[in-house]
């Protein structure tokens, strides 16, 4: 497996993908840019290393807004998603080498062809839809794992 850090390009069944979380990416989220430039600078890093991990996932409790109120968070969401979706849209057609952008960070699942521009694609999240993508040189495929006991479950 390799780790990178923001967005990539590279080949999925034949297809030219973007591949990113989509965190930042695109107009708004402004908070999140600036939040972000903090806690991963070297300063930040460095000390966290001193901090134990219990407290580490305390403060990463608190400055993150995946936990708050579920009606303000959906709606957080799917506005994110709407920005992201119009964002890849822009993408597409600015650039026609691209057939495939890939995001995650809304958590709202969606796969969408845009005609002969290409697809969006945002994966969802595992904890909540428990979504994956599927791209073969076929289709694009969008699954749910739903059967069994949570972290038991199957691929349908």
């Amino acid at each position: 497996m390799e780790l990178v850090d923001g967005p990539t390009e590279l080949q999925l069944a034949g297809r030219q993908a973007l591949v990113a979380h989509g965190d930042g990416l695109g107009p708004g989220d402004l908070s999140y840019k600036a939040l972000r430039s903090v806690i991963r600078s070297r300063a930040a890093r460095r000390l966290m290393r001193w901090v134990h991990p219990d407290i580490a996932e305390r403060i990463a409790g608190l400055v993150s807004r995946t936990g708050g109120a579920a009606d303000r968070d959906q709606q957080r969401s799917l506005e994110r998603a709407r920005v992201l979706r119009e964002y890849a849209a822009e993408l597409l057609e600015r650039r026609d080498e691209l057939d495939l952008v890939v995001f995650g960070h809304c958590h709202a699942p969606e796969v969408l062809s845009l005609g002969d521009r290409g697809h969006y694609v945002n994966s969802g999240d595992w904890v909540q839809h428990r979504t994956y993508t599927v791209v073969t040189a076929e289709g694009i495929e969008q699954k749910e794992w739903n059967q069994g006991p949570k972290g038991m479950r199957q691929p349908t």
